[in-house]
């Protein structure tokens, strides 16, 4: 009895390390520093966004909405409105570390195509 109940305190102690409580450490507010190219409405534009365990929220210039979730790993995804307010949503892809991270994004079905910079703050 004593064998089954420590065995199913392990199991249980890694199903909260590799569940959303485990992307923690990334959680606070993050500086993202969006670079564009030729494509791009705005050429740089820099926003915050908070993690809270696995899930990132943000406001964009011009007051867009970003949402999306990070892994226990680092790997991230976001999407919101663009800001040329063409009815096309960008989406921010990329990976953190403890307190950068680097990334791209790209206009759906646009030509709009850049890079990330985020630093923890």
């Amino acid at each position: 009895m004593l064998r089954t109940t420590a065995s199913l305190f392990v199991v249980f102690m890694l199903l909260l390390e590799t569940g959303p409580a485990a992307a923690a450490g990334f959680d606070g507010k993050w500086r993202v520093v969006a670079n564009g190219d030729s494509g791009c409405y705005a050429r740089k534009t820099t926003w915050i966004m908070t993690i809270t365990g696995n899930a990132i929220t943000g406001k964009a210039p011009q007051d867009h909405s970003r949402n999306g979730s990070v892994t226990s790993s680092g790997d991230f995804r976001i999407r919101g409105p663009n800001q040329a307010n063409t009815g096309r949503d960008v989406v921010y892809t990329g990976k953190l570390a403890s307190r950068t991270g680097r990334g791209t994004y790209h206009v759906v079905f646009g030509s709009c195509n850049g890079t990330l910079t985020l630093t923890k703050q």
